[in-house]
């Protein structure tokens, strides 16, 4: 398994809770789902559902949420969302890479 640190906690999450707005990210595996999709260039549940071993409905509410954040466009029938950001540009600003 990988080492499971302590509690990271994103500054502007942080931030935007005293200022009293609902937060995206309310589902631990939001990360995890982001970098899957990033590095794998290709924003379906199916490919969630494979690498997260979660469910259809958790995989398509991450992708729910990943839109609501920006990262990805609207849901489009059976053919994978877009992915409005640049991965490696992302995952740097996030520390990922």
């Amino acid at each position: 398994g990988r080492a499971q640190g302590g509690p990271v906690y994103d500054e502007r999450i942080m931030q935007a809770d005293k200022k009293g707005v609902v937060h995206v990210e309310e589902d631990e595996l939001f990360d995890d789902a982001t970098k899957t999709i990033l590095q794998a260039r290709q924003a379906s549940a199916s490919i969630l559902q494979r690498r997260l071993r979660v469910g259809y409905t958790r995989a398509a509410r991450l992708l729910d949420l990943m839109e609501q954040a920006g990262i990805v466009g609207p849901f489009c029938g059976s053919k994978a969302r877009e992915i409005l950001v640049d991965p490696d540009a992302y995952q740097k600003e996030k520390g990922w890479l």
